[in-house]
């Protein structure tokens, strides 16, 4: 009978199957599949059985194997418990992923009575050692459900109306959720029973002081929640090869599977340097639901894995999203990882209303999971299609025992399984877990010594087996029964929204978008993932570009203020204008008697150092996002080092002529002290400190950098830096100390002039001036060059300290300049109404012309006076009154000649 979407359930109850003999490679014949079955349920039959043992022995003269020719006498028949969720119990529907489950485990049991190697090639050969032993199976209903699949086991698993000697089948297959694992594996343990899941992935049924005898054909989550994390990972990577420090929250249930997944993706995640935040609630509790999503929009985590009870993602989804987690206004900003526990989004058929489940809707939109999942085998749908779907034995047998045939037999039609595994490689890897899950049963029970075998001994046989498989090399580990995760294969599935439909449903396409597979070190057992890109992922804006997985971080740049700033270039500003000024009065007032004595090429010299150090206020004040930063270091360094040496030099330089041409006087020597000649210190200072900084700047130059303060947010992201010019190495740490201290050489030059004219006439030293703008730059030093050191991380408060001290140095260096008192001033302002004689000095070479000596012209200097005083007593008061006059202007007469004899 071949199966079709008419087909009832009352035809299939009512079909005789036709006589027909299935031929083995020996030429034995084999009777119909359901013959076993037929067999075990035989009240009739004489059995053998031994304590302890499951397996049942039957004299072979009472079957169609017993006869002369194999000589076989007995055949000893296993029977295999299959207890996985069919039905959704919340839209009470067949769930068509797991039913093809069931549909696997079926195809298997005919292939291991039939030996047939279609799937597992070398099956024939492996079952030569066993040619006695053959399998029944009775499927089961878990509805999802610890509580209704104990009632299965103790109601009709082991209490089963059985006709032969033994109720206890050799072991149990399934089930589905690891809630639903631990219940049976308890019970099971208890009865000496052992039982293979195909996909229940909790690592707490690793433990075998609870669950003795429960094994696996998956891993724990271990390697699903490894997956996730290396494929978050590589999100961060692709990003930015130094964003590795993701931040990911956990909204997981307090249950087995949900603790579970939080340990494994917690310890796999941070082992990549990543952040994890967890948030348990409890099961059917809104208030705790409600508390850890608030923790979870509290933590501004942006990436969310998501492990709620099974079946339970919608209702906590929705709610998140009615809290504000991933909601208006911040939809495009999160990235929801799905957990194991949330595969029936991956059902074919998945959809959600959008009058009750937008939110829900939204936040699955641009989701990930991680699943196991293998290629699809061509050899197992060849076997599906012809041993299975064809043949209507087969289909007769599963049909009679599917645990809801009459949601079924209704739901015919979506009865697809080649067609599911192709649409789907997680949907196909269930199969073949599944397939393999009997298949292991099978081999294990045949390389048994003892016929009639206990579950002990089954199950260590099982966790010894190795095999290939329809999901690779299987391999037990020996300490748990679990696979190991390393013979797996996780593939990454990305969830795209569809618009919604007529029916006011939304659905989503599922992309396969990465293979991930995990590698162990045989040397050290750490584990290293590989993500294998296959399409493009898409988040929840509809772009392949991920999110930040945390809030942008507020950096605190502490640029200086543009108040300060401006307050800096005023500052340089009246610097350089003043200094412009006082050069063009200089050049104005060149010929009067006080600007020569203050030598006017030197004054320029001066002016111009000022305007260097001032103009380096300006570079100063740069910052981001002015490019090329680092030449604006070297500026502002070139700047200050020429302008101040300039400087200092031109002052030195002026009063050391000033001391050669008193030091020649007072041994009555004349000597012709010109410009050139006292320019050395000037041209040799400049000089060395040119040579330095072009060493500098070519060899070791400052660099911008921005100096990271410790100051951190609750992610431990530094948000306060500042920037400065820093020394690129130990060799700019050496030259600029070499320019300091050749600048502080100027300084020093500059004194020594200075102390050495201390003895001069007021009006031809500065020695008070100079001493006066020394102190200022004493004091300048001692309170500004702590008050930088303490303020250097603060650039607002260093760049107006170091604008103040730059103009203060400029004051000091014009104070010697400027006019001394009152006559000075009024001298510089007068006409040149003084009779010039012949006798007037060449104020370029300082050579008076003639002289007059003072004894001859002051009469309180031992002159001759008596004329004076006759003259004045013939003309009385009058005439002493004109005299002293008179006296007074040939005093002022004497002291210019005096002044141009010096210059």
């Amino acid at each position: 009978m071949v199966f079709s979407p008419r087909t009832t359930f009352f035809d299939i109850i009512h079909y005789e199957p036709e006589e027909e003999e299935l031929e083995l490679p020996e030429g034995k014949s084999l009777p119909h599949f359901d013959y076993y079955e037929k067999l075990r349920r035989n009240r009739f039959i004489p059995s053998v059985v031994y304590e302890n043992s499951s397996i049942v022995g039957i004299p072979a003269h009472v079957t169609p194997l017993g006869n002369s020719k194999n000589g076989m006498t007995s055949i000893r028949l296993a029977h295999i418990a299959s207890v996985m969720a069919v039905t959704n119990p919340i839209y009470w529907r067949i769930d068509p992923i797991w039913n093809n489950v069931q549909a696997a485990a079926v195809l298997a049991l005919k292939h291991l009575n039939e030996r047939s190697g279609r799937i597992i090639h070398d099956l024939p050969e492996r079952m030569q050692a066993c040619p006695d032993l053959f399998f029944t199976m009775d499927l089961y209903d878990s509805l999802f459900s610890p509580i209704h699949a104990a009632r299965q086991f103790t109601g009709r698993i082991v209490n089963r109306q059985h006709s032969l000697a033994t109720p206890l089948p050799m072991a149990l297959s399934g089930a589905t959720r690891s809630e639903v694992s631990e219940t049976l594996a308890t019970l099971a343990g208890v009865m000496g029973i052992p039982q293979v899941s195909p996909v229940s992935s909790s690592d707490s049924l690793d433990n075998k002081s609870v669950f003795p005898l429960f094994c696996r054909t998956t891993s724990s989550n271990q390697g699903m929640a490894r997956g996730l994390a290396a494929l978050v990972h590589n999100w961060g990577s692709d990003k930015d090869s130094s964003n590795s420090n993701l931040h990911v929250a956990i909204l997981y249930a307090r249950n087995t599977v949900g603790l579970s997944h939080h340990k494994h993706f917690s310890n796999a995640a941070r082992s990549m340097g990543m952040h994890v935040f967890g948030a348990p609630y409890e099961i059917n509790n809104p208030a705790s639901l409600d508390k850890a999503i608030q923790s979870v929009i509290d933590s501004g985590y942006r990436y969310i894995s998501l492990a709620p009870e099974l079946g339970g993602f919608a209702g906590m989804a929705q709610r998140a999203y009615e809290l504000g987690l991933g909601g208006s206004g911040q939809s495009q900003e999160y990235v929801f990882l799905l957990s194991e526990t949330n595969m029936e989004i991956i059902s074919a058929g998945y959809a959600l209303p959008q009058a009750t489940h937008y939110g829900a809707a939204s936040l699955l939109n641009g989701s990930s999971m991680v699943l196991v999942s293998f290629p699809p085998s061509q050899d197992y749908q060849d076997a599906m299609q012809e041993d299975f779907l064809d043949n209507p034995h087969v289909m007769d047998y599963y049909i009679q025992k599917h645990p809801s045939q009459q949601l079924f037999l209704q739901e015919a039609f979506s009865f697809d399984p080649i067609h599911d595994a192709l649409r789907n490689n997680f949907a196909g890897a269930l199969q073949y877990s599944q397939y393999d899950v009997i298949m292991a049963l099978g081999l294990a029970a045949c390389q048994m010594e003892d016929p009639f075998f206990t579950g002990q001994q089954l199950f260590q046989a099982i966790k010894n087996l190795t095999f290939t498989g329809l999901t690779t090399n299987i391999k037990f580990m020996n300490e748990t029964c679990s696979r190991d995760m390393t013979t797996l294969q996780y593939a990454a599935y990305n969830f795209v929204a569809k618009p919604v439909d007529d029916n006011g449903l939304i659905r989503f396409d599922t992309i396969t978008n990465a293979h991930i597979h995990l590698y162990a070190n045989t040397t050290t057992g750490k584990v290293h993932e590989v993500v294998e890109i296959l399409a493009p992922y898409t988040y929840r804006d509809g772009t392949g570009n991920p999110p930040a997985s945390i809030p942008p971080v507020h950096m605190e740049m502490n640029h200086v203020s543009l108040g300060v700033q401006i307050l800096g270039w005023i500052l340089a500003a009246l610097v350089i204008i003043l200094a412009v000024s006082l050069a063009g009065w200089t050049f104005l007032r060149r010929n009067t008697q006080v600007v020569k004595q203050r030598q006017p090429i030197f004054l320029w010299v001066c002016c111009m150092g000022a305007i260097l150090m001032a103009a380096a206020i300006i570079p100063m004040s740069l910052q981001e996002p002015v490019e090329n930063l680092d030449a604006v270091c070297m500026s502002t360094v070139w700047l200050i080092s020429v302008g101040f040496s300039t400087a200092f030099a031109a002052l030195s330089s002026k009063t050391w002529r000033v001391n050669t041409i008193f030091r020649h006087a007072q041994r009555f020597r004349r000597i012709q002290v010109r410009n050139r000649d006292v320019s050395l210190p000037v041209v040799v200072i400049l000089v060395i400190n040119l040579t330095l900084l072009c060493a500098m700047q070519v060899a070791a130059p400052l660099v911008w950098e921005r100096v990271v303060v410790q100051n951190f947010d609750r992610y431990g992201r530094v948000q306060e830096s500042y920037g400065t010019c820093s020394a690129s190495s130990s060799t700019t740490q050496w030259l600029l100390g070499s320019i300091f201290f050749l600048n502080f050489a100027a300084v020093l030059l500059s004194n020594i002039q200075i102390y050495l004219s201390r003895n001069l006439p007021d009006d031809l030293s500065e020695c008070k001036e100079v001493a006066f703008s020394m102190l200022m730059l004493l004091e300048v030093c001692l309170v500004g060059i702590p008050v930088l050191a303490v303020v250097h991380d603060v650039p607002t408060v260093r760049f107006l300290i170091a604008s103040l001290i730059i103009f203060v140095v400029c004051l000091a260096i014009w104070v010697p300049q400027l006019p001394k008192n009152q006559k000075d001033r009024q001298r510089v302002f007068k006409a040149s109404h003084v009779a010039k004689s012949s006798d007037a000095t060449d104020y370029r070479t300082g050579i008076p012309s003639s002289s007059v000596r003072s004894s001859e012209r002051n009469p309180r200097n031992g002159g001759d006076v008596s004329s004076s005083r006759t003259g004045g007593a013939s003309r009385g008061r009058a005439g002493v009154k004109e005299s002293n006059k008179r006296w007074q202007e040939e005093k002022e007469a004497e002291e210019t000649e005096n002044h141009e004899m010096i210059l």
